[in-house]
């Protein structure tokens, strides 16, 4: 959590920023049944910090690189290292649409936006796309801390392969106890024992975010 920027608004009196709040719903793109949740999330945090309680949400586990992209303001915002602005020169982009997810806060790129989606990616490997449409903006939003209001479906385990292990987990969630599996099943029922997977709570969701991000008093 950026601790820093709470502590900087504080210092400066700017209270009014720290009431702000976007209504975020986050959806899973290809899923195979509706995967979502709403969020609602503070201004003053990063995106990073929005990649945290993505974490939180969907218990992916934050090995893996991720992005967000807006495409209204062609903005990029990630972990930038120096590989990005040579990058940037490479393919002849100015380096202006990359910003640092570690220091871009939310209200930086959302504020004056009245509805607009964006995009995240996260494991690159398995490819997980989510939209993340911003529903409405609450200028007094009491708690300093994420929280969801509404939630339905199971997120794919972290490292199931993408879309389409995704599916063979949820063929796999569908059988009764007794059907006989397969061998590739018996593999994979073995694995997700080890997994935290199950249907969105918002309870214990919230409860994680609260840890991950303190206490909201």
């Amino acid at each position: 959590m950026t601790q820093s920027n709470y502590d900087y608004l504080v210092s400066e009196g700017k209270f009014e920023a720290l009431s702000v709040a976007y209504e975020l719903k986050i959806s899973l793109k290809y899923a195979p049944q509706p995967t979502w949740f709403v969020l609602m999330f503070p201004g003053y945090l990063t995106f990073d910090d929005l990649h945290q309680a993505i974490m939180c949400c969907t218990n992916w586990m934050d090995c893996h690189l991720y992005d967000f992209y807006l495409p209204d303001k062609k903005a990029t915002i990630k972990l930038l290292g120096e590989e990005d602005a040579d990058f940037s020169d490479i393919i002849g982009l100015p380096q202006n649409n990359y910003f640092d997810s570690l220091s871009t806060t939310i209200s930086e790129l959302l504020n004056g936006c009245k509805k607009c989606k964006f995009e995240y990616s996260y494991d690159y490997g398995d490819g997980w796309e989510c939209v993340i449409e911003l529903l409405s903006k609450n200028n007094n939003y009491t708690n300093k801390i994420p929280l969801v209001t509404a939630g339905k479906g199971i997120w794919p385990p972290e490292d199931c392969g993408g879309i389409g292990g995704f599916r063979n987990v949820l063929k796999l969630k569908r059988k009764q106890d007794g059907e006989e599996l397969t061998e590739q099943e018996q593999d994979l029922a073995e694995w997700l024992e080890e997994t935290d997977f199950d249907e969105f709570n918002i309870d214990d969701v919230n409860a994680m975010l609260k840890h991950c991000f303190g206490n909201e008093d």
